[in-house]
């Protein structure tokens, strides 16, 4: 549940061109800046109805807590699926397709930092539930 989260999430914050060439790579950077920096992404989620719908899911499911870190991870994990896709538009838009179908295959594509600070939220969020 989790992890097709954090697919779910990254959807409505694709910005990439076709090559991870200069002009990817900015957008790239665009991309992770926003999802680091609550006034950027603010200004998405004011502007786009699946962001701000995302965004209020996010919250539902992880507390205002852990958002930030979510942001966080999404950022990293994107980026890891962007280099993996060469920047492909239509690789990578496969890619989250199909994580969206099977989340336990998101699992190979996150570092062991990354599987870590899921387990910790995700642990710490069903301590608060009981």
């Amino acid at each position: 549940m989790k992890r097709l989260f954090l697919a779910v999430l990254l959807f409505p914050f694709i910005a990439i061109a076709e090559d991870l060439d200069m002009a990817s790579e900015e957008a790239l950077q665009n991309t992770k800046k926003m999802l680091g920096d609550v006034s950027e992404r603010q200004k998405i989620i004011n502007i786009d109805p699946s962001s701000a719908k995302a965004d209020q899911e996010l919250k539902k499911t992880v507390g205002a807590q852990n958002v930030e870190k979510v942001y966080g991870l999404s950022g990293g994990i994107f980026e890891r699926l962007v280099r993996e896709t060469g920047g492909d538009q239509v690789k990578l838009q496969k890619l989250l397709d199909d994580l969206q179908r099977n989340p336990a295959s998101l699992d190979a594509y996150l570092t062991p930092e990354q599987r870590l600070e899921i387990k910790k939220m995700a642990d710490d969020l069903a301590k608060q539930k009981k």
